[in-house]
């Protein structure tokens, strides 16, 4: 589980977050609540996509992404277009 640190607390503790973070770990920040940031390693990407529920999914995917077979590359990218066309559609319904 990703953890999550306000902008004010992160700002004070930058410097292990970052240490951290070296480590292999993904931290959100957030503002007013709401995430604003993903702090992950170099090497990586995150994609954060929220949802209508008011959670989100976060996507790492190696920095490599476009070093992928074009096969593998094809589904990373297919798959966040489902989720947001699922959040789409979900958000339609809700307010019908």
């Amino acid at each position: 589980m990703t953890e999550s640190y306000d902008l004010r607390t992160a700002r004070a503790s930058l410097g292990d977050l970052v240490i951290r973070t070296q480590g292999g770990e993904q931290i959100m920040l957030t503002r007013y609540g709401k995430p604003a940031a993903m702090l992950v390693p170099v090497g990586e990407l995150a994609h954060t996509i929220d949802l209508t529920s008011g959670g989100s999914v976060t996507l790492s995917i190696p920095a490599h992404v476009l070093r992928l077979s074009p096969a593998d590359r094809e589904f990373v990218f297919d798959l966040i277009d489902r989720i947001k066309k699922y959040e789409a559609k979900q958000a339609q319904e809700g307010t019908q």
